[in-house]
């Protein structure tokens, strides 16, 4: 798996394969909270 850090308003996304979570409330979407934040 690769994946891109991406540095936006003072937190870290990640953008990787994993980006293919589904958000649990509608399996048609991506999950947006992956976020690691410092």
């Amino acid at each position: 798996c690769t994946g891109l850090f991406i540095d936006w308003n003072g937190c870290t996304t990640i953008l990787t394969s994993a980006s293919l979570i589904r958000d649990p409330n509608d399996g048609n979407k991506i999950a947006e909270n992956l976020k690691v934040c410092s």
